[in-house]
Parts: C-alpha cells; sequence; structure tokens
C-alpha cells in the first residue's frame, strides 16, 4: 500500500468510466475501492447529518486502500484535498448528455439514499435536467478548485483515447509501485561507461509491509477466519462493522491500518451483518485459539465489529479487547431504545448469544464510545453493567469514533494500543490531546461554560481562531458585494449570475461558481466561512481564481447581513483584509419595514437550525424560532437588523467598501433588471428557473412555531407534512421517512394547539382549526400506513 496521505481518489460521477480506471489502478498493484454500496446501507439522506456521515465513512474506508473511486466523491473533493493534503484526483470527462442518457438507462428509474442525497429527488423521471445540470456544475466546481494547483488534478477522457501514458505521468514515481527488477547480473562490461549511483532516498515516516499469503484458519456456516502474519508478537483479532463488505474475497476489516504497521491479524470474514449471532461463531473463536496458542492476542472491532470483539474475546484466549463505540445488542426486547438497525433486528429476532454469558476474568476489556451519544451511552451503560469494561470516554466522536481517532491524531497510539506497547493511559492521554482539535468538542465546551457563567472564559478559551489567510494574487478588482436584504429576490438574482456565468465572464465580469451548488442556492459559503471563526480562504481563493481577462467580481451572498450582528472583531478584521487590495462596491436592497419584518419572521419559522442554539450570537440562533412576533424582534439581534440605516454602516466598514448602493425592492419589478442597472452591467443570458422556498400560510406559520415551542420530533413533524406536496399520497413517501412521521404523528400533542393573536398575522379561530385538522389528517394518513399506534 501507498504510505497515509498518497492517496487517490475518483472524483468522478457512475457511467463515466470509473470501473476502467478502477482496474487500471488495480494493474498496477494498488488497492482500490468504492463507498457506495456500503453507504446505501447505514445512510438516511435526509438526517441533518448526512453529510458528516459520508465523509467519516469515506476517511474511515480510506484507511484500508490506496484509492476511492466513484459517487458521492465529486461532492467531497475539498474535504478530501483537507484530509489527504498529498492526495491526487481524477475526475474523468464524458459528454453530458451521453452520461445522462447512459446514467438513466443504467439505473432506470431506481432510487437509493444516496443518490436521493446527491441530487435531492426520490426517482430519476421527471428530474433528468436538475441531474445533469448537478452533473455538469460539480465537475465544473472541481477544475475551478484545482485550477491554481497543476499537479493535483487529471482530467481524462476515455472516449478520446486517454489511458496509460497519461495516468502514469500524472501519478508519477510516488504513486506507482518500483518497477520489478529481476536476475540482475553483476558482471560489468570494460569500457563501458556506469551510471552513477542514485542519491538514496530517505526512508518512509511509515514504511509499508508487505501482506503475506491469508492462512485459512476457519470455514463455516456463516463466518470464516484467515491470518495474516507479519511476524509480530502481538496478533490483533478483527471483527468487521456493519458497512466493512461481506462475504468472501474482501480484505478483512482493518487490514491496511495493521498490515501497514506490521502487526498480524486474524480477519473475521462475514455472509451476512448478524451480529455474530451464526450457530458456528464460537466454533471459530476455538479454532483461531488452537492456531494461535502461545500468542498474546487482542480482540479489535467498530459498532457491531465492538460486539463481536467484546463476545468472542474470552473464547479466542485473548488479554485484551478494544471495542469501539460497540451495541449491548440490538434486540428489541434488551434494548427498546435502539431503532438505528431495526431491519437488521427484525431479521435476526432475539439473539442466540449475550455478553453476559460470555464474560472472561481474564480479559482486559477497554470500551470507547462517545458520552454525549444518547444511544451509545446507553448501550456502554449496559455494557459495563455486564462485564468489567474500562470506558475510554471520546467527546464529540458521535458514532464515528475510528474517523475521529484518524482525524484528530490519535491513529499512531491507537497502533501502539494494539500492538502492546501503549497502555490504556497512553491511549487515553492522546484522545485527551486530540479532543483541542476537535471543533465539535471546543464547541460543546464554550456551550457549557457560557452555561455556568463563564462567558468571558468561552470567548477567550474555545472560540475558534481564525486562521492565516492565503495571499492574495489578483489586486485591483471591481469587487460587487451582494449583501441582502433577506426575501428581496437575491435567489432569482444569484439563479441568474450561476446560470449565464459563462456569458459574463466573456463580457470580463467573473461571477465564482466553484464555491455553490445547484442543491445550494442560497450561495451562502462567503457568511458561513466567516461566522466559522472568520475564515476567507474561500473567498480569497475565489478572487485568486477571477479569469485574467476580467476586471471585475460580483459576490452575492444574502447572509452577510443576517450574520453581521453575530461576527467578531477578528472575522470583521479578516474579511477587510481579504478585501484591502480591491475596490469594494458595497450593494444592498432594503425593503419596507414592517412588509420585509412579517416575511423575515415567517421565514425565521420555518427555517432549521439541525443544532442546538449556539453560545455566541448568530443568526443561526434565530432559526427555527419558537418566539411570537413582538418577542422575536424584541431581541437585541433583530433590533440590531431592523435599523437598516445602521446596518449599512456596518457592512461598509467591515467589508471596506469605496462605495454603497442602496436600491429599494419592489415586487413589481425584476430584481435582476434593478440589479444590473444599478451597478451598472448588462443583463446576459435568458430566463432561468428559481428553486423557490416552499411557502406557507399565516396559520400554518402559526402552527409551526408553536411545534418548535415543543421540541424536536413535534416542529420537524409539522415541518414535514406542511411541505410535503399535496398531490403525493402517503404510500408514495420513501419508506423510512414515512416510518419517521409516523412515529412523530403517534406522539404530537394536537390538542395543545391554540389559535392566538401573533403580530401581523392573519389568524382567525376557524381557519386555524381546519388547519391544524388537515395537517393532522396528513400526518395519521402515515400511522395508519405504516401500523403505528397512538
Amino acid at each position: 500500500m501507498l504510505e497515509h496521505g498518497r492517496k487517490i481518489f475518483i472524483v468522478s460521477f457512475q457511467k463515466t468510466g470509473t470501473t476502467s480506471l478502477d482496474h487500471a489502478l488495480q494493474s498496477l498493484g494498488l488497492r482500490v475501492a468504492e463507498v457506495y454500496t456500503s453507504l446505501n446501507k447505514i445512510l438516511d439522506p435526509t438526517a441533518p447529518n448526512a453529510r458528516e456521515v459520508i465523509l467519516n465513512h469515506i476517511i474511515e474506508r480510506m484507511e484500508e486502500v490506496d484509492a476511492i473511486q466513484d459517487s458521492p466523491l465529486p461532492f467531497f473533493y475539498e474535504d478530501l484535498d483537507r484530509a489527504f493534503p498529498d492526495a491526487k484526483f481524477i475526475v474523468v470527462h464524458r459528454d453530458a448528455d451521453s452520461w445522462l442518457k447512459s446514467f438513466v438507462n443504467f439505473f432506470h428509474n431506481k432510487s437509493t439514499p444516496l443518490r436521493h442525497w446527491m441530487y435531492g429527488v426520490d426517482q430519476m423521471e421527471g428530474h433528468e435536467a436538475r441531474i445533469k445540470d448537478i452533473y455538469i456544475e460539480q465537475n465544473r466546481k472541481i477544475r475551478a478548485y484545482f485550477a491554481d494547483r497543476p499537479g493535483k488534478l487529471l482530467e481524462m477522457d476515455l472516449t478520446r483515447g486517454d489511458g496509460w501514458y497519461e495516468l502514469i505521468t500524472f501519478l508519477g514515481p510516488d504513486f506507482v509501485p518500483p518497477f520489478p527488477r529481476k536476475n540482475v547480473g553483476k558482471t560489468e562490461v570494460k569500457g563501458a561507461k556506469q551510471a552513477p549511483k542514485p542519491e538514496p532516498k530517505p526512508a518512509p515516516k511509515a514504511p509499508v509491509v508487505q501482506t503475506g499469503t491469508p492462512t485459512p484458519l476457519f470455514d463455516g456456516d456463516g463466518i470464516r477466519a484467515h491470518l495474516i502474519d507479519s511476524g509480530s508478537d502481538q496478533l490483533v483479532v478483527s471483527f468487521p462493522d456493519l458497512v466493512h463488505p461481506m462475504g468472501r474475497g474482501h480484505a478483512g476489516w482493518g487490514h491496511g491500518f495493521l498490515s501497514k504497521r506490521g502487526l498480524s491479524a486474524v480477519h473475521i470474514e462475514n455472509d451476512s451483518p448478524d451480529w455474530y449471532q451464526t450457530p458456528d461463531f464460537f466454533a471459530a473463536m476455538e479454532a483461531i485459539r488452537a492456531a494461535t496458542t502461545g500468542r498474546a492476542k487482542i480482540t479489535y472491532g467498530s459498532s457491531m465489529g465492538g460486539y463481536g470483539a467484546l463476545l468472542g474475546a474470552g473464547a479466542v484466549g485473548a488479554e485484551r479487547a478494544l471495542a469501539l463505540c460497540p451495541q449491548y445488542s440490538i434486540d428489541p426486547a434488551a434494548v427498546p431504545f435502539e431503532n438505528r438497525y431495526a431491519p437488521h433486528a427484525a431479521r435476526l429476532g432475539a439473539f442466540r448469544y449475550r455478553l453476559d454469558d460470555h464474560v472472561s476474568a481474564d480479559v482486559e476489556y477497554t470500551l470507547a464510545y462517545d458520552p454525549v451519544h444518547a444511544e451509545d451511552r446507553k448501550h456502554a451503560r449496559l455494557i459495563k453493567g455486564a462485564l468489567p469494561a474500562h470506558a475510554l470516554p471520546v467527546y464529540c466522536a458521535r458514532h464515528h469514533i475510528l474517523s475521529w481517532m484518524l482525524y484528530n491524531g490519535v491513529k499512531d497510539t491507537l497502533a501502539k494500543f494494539l500492538a502492546g506497547t501503549a497502555t490504556r493511559r497512553d491511549l487515553r492521554a492522546a484522545v485527551r490531546k486530540g479532543r483541542n482539535a476537535s471543533d465539535g468538542y471546543r464547541e460543546r465546551m464554550e456551550r457549557r461554560a457560557v452555561r455556568l457563567g463563564h462567558k468571558k472564559l468561552a470567548k477567550r478559551v474555545f472560540a475558534p481562531v481564525p486562521a492565516p489567510a492565503p495571499i492574495s494574487t489578483r489586486r485591483d478588482l471591481r469587487v460587487i458585494l451582494h449583501v441582502g436584504l433577506p426575501k428581496t429576490g437575491t435567489s432569482s438574482i444569484q439563479a441568474h449570475l450561476y446560470a449565464n456565468a459563462d456569458a459574463y465572464r466573456a463580457a470580463g465580469i467573473h461571477y465564482p461558481t466553484d464555491q455553490i451548488s445547484m442543491q445550494d442556492l442560497n450561495h451562502t459559503w462567503m457568511s458561513q466561512d466567516l461566522r466559522a471563526g472568520g475564515q476567507t480562504d474561500a473567498l480569497i481563493h475565489a478572487l485568486n481564481a477571477t479569469p485574467a481577462v476580467c476586471n471585475t467580481v460580483i459576490l452575492s451572498d444574502e447572509s452577510l447581513f443576517v450574520e453581521l450582528p453575530g461576527l467578531s472583531q477578528p472575522a470583521r478584521d479578516a474579511a477587510r483584509a481579504a478585501l484591502a487590495p480591491h475596490s469594494v462596491d458595497l450593494v444592498l436592497f432594503d425593503r419596507d419595514l414592517d412588509a420585509w419584518k412579517r416575511s423575515f419572521y415567517i421565514q425565521s419559522i420555518q427555517n432549521r437550525r439541525n443544532k442546538r442554539l449556539l453560545p455566541h450570537e448568530t443568526a443561526l440562533n434565530l432559526w427555527q424560532t419558537p418566539l411570537t412576533y413582538d418577542a422575536f424582534f424584541d431581541t437585541d439581534y433583530c433590533r440590531t437588523l431592523t435599523d437598516f440605516d445602521g446596518m449599512e454602516t456596518q457592512l461598509a466598514d467591515c467589508f471596506g467598501a469605496a462605495n454603497t448602493t442602496r436600491i429599494h425592492f419592489d415586487k413589481d419589478k425584476d430584481s435582476i433588471d434593478t440589479f444590473c442597472d444599478a451597478v451598472g452591467i448588462p443583463r446576459l443570458g435568458g430566463a432561468v428557473e428559481v428553486h423557490k422556498n416552499p411557502s406557507i400560510t399565516d396559520c400554518e406559520a402559526e402552527v409551526l412555531r408553536q411545534a418548535n415551542a415543543l421540541g424536536n420530533p413535534h416542529a420537524w413533524l409539522i415541518k414535514n407534512v406542511i411541505e410535503l406536496p399535496p398531490h403525493i399520497p402517503a404510500d408514495k413517501v420513501r419508506k423510512n421517512r414515512a416510518a419517521k412521521i409516523a412515529e412523530a404523528a403517534a406522539v404530537f400533542p394536537w390538542a395543545k394547539l391554540q389559535c392566538i393573536e401573533n403580530g401581523p398575522l392573519r389568524l382567525n379561530a376557524d381557519d386555524f382549526s381546519d388547519t391544524v385538522e388537515r395537517l393532522r389528517s396528513r400526518a395519521m394518513a402515515f400511522t395508519a400506513l405504516t401500523g403505528v399506534t397512538s
């Protein structure tokens, strides 16, 4: 295998030639994998943390292989570039129309969780244009992102004959295995000039140990085991997790991580995700014990594999066991709180083996889990009640302990712990040190400090520190910075600029498209970066990527307006410094104050937060509001927002604007024409379809506000039922979403919804009652469909 960091990512869509590249890389002796299949087993595309789940899974899988290909990599090139700075990327070009035809013909109308997440639709039929747009847009973003770093990205067109020459030239000697030299004699020819001896290469940091031939140890009903002996004294018995490939012919779970570090391992193979309930499980453990008598052993696994590591440790003769976020069981009778693995639990039924019945006093058990994660914390409590496990808390890692360790500098200590050269105390110390690099942990501690009244301490110790910005290479651009307001036609302006970006570039006006997506037409990347600690890397990248023929660049982000009151002074200073080499024209729409407040209030009821209230000032805390209209606009944050003159002054100062253009929004006029006329640019291109946020009635807004006050899952239920298209029956909604709606509807306190006066919202008792009954009937249709009872 290649050294860690020297990885290859094929960031291309399915049906572009990724399988051909897979075989080509394997021909070079590299280990190649795809994650599409395994992700579809675990992904809920509607979950707020879906992107996090996908990225963590890719990073974990990458530890075992040299390259990963296929979807969803085109959506994670930037994350993977950060995680693996020495990696190389390959994109395979295929004509969009040809690709779409092949894609649709191959997959027909089949929907999968990952495909739903990538394209934002449940089925392909009727959405071909959207899928094609996303394909074109992602490929353009990938090219733009790597445009100023030659040697990082290879574009291949297999239909035009690109092949070995382009691939080998691009990868270079660091990525290609050395050429085999066999039967090299020592005879020298008299008079022949000898080639100078090359300078010896420095030893690699982590030399790759050649993998030995697998030695079969057991082959039974649904379970097998083989030994990879690298000569180490310690033997690791690894148990695969739920997403590891099942069946024969696959490398063992953790093989790459272990073999690269010279650790001998026995790898368990499963035919199905059975939580090690196969009748031959203990026969396999006894066979391993007999074949490895006299060798020190540790069992090791994560999630389902963690359960196997605990269950089999005594029988296999291990002295130690390391289980990462394991389950105590998935049997509903034993763990009624666990519903993540409901389909597997229904298939398996009652467990044949219980941890309580297979505890060994000769094993030192170590249990790593996130105490903040509700389900894993409950499993850990049950496990510690069944066996004498030493707890290793890994805060804010969620159900991704292994990827957290790999990402936060714990992997070397983990390897030493498995090898027996580091103690549990050493591993705990490495985890504690790794927390300093964990954004999730720092955010949690900041919230806790604020809750305990230590706000200054929280800001001083835990607030994110802006990273040094890259150097701006473009200077003296005219930067048209459009900052909002929200609810003044921003989506139409952004969609127009995005769709006609090529035409504007030809006219010398650059609208950066590599930071934005057809899936996120709000184009809020700039405000998100500033909110996250004053990051300006993406901003400077966008400015540097401005083509030489363009002297004007347009940046549009309406969230800059609503985020400004919460931006720290370092974040404001960073934004001003990033734009300092250029002439900034600030463009701000305004609107009749009462009309804007009503529209913005309803938007704040609709928008989801996806996390708890943050301890520092941010617009995110406005979303999913449970407050009445008067209470909402009586907050300090909203009082600042509604002072349009004061906001204009603050925005101009924050971004160092030389000029400010303020435009009054008129809903009867075309916002695009108004914007173009105001900033002095032509309107180019044609009309563009704008995907607008679902509109809701005043009664629906009030019902949702009251549900927000009740918290989730109640707020989630009302939001989903309101936004379900009325023409889609319950039996046509994706099954896992329908099940979640049914479960939430069964416990929703409908009687608590009461009609009240709320600011300018037009509410009356009859309309409110009708709205509640309509939403209740729609929600209860799912309980009838799925059999859930109230």
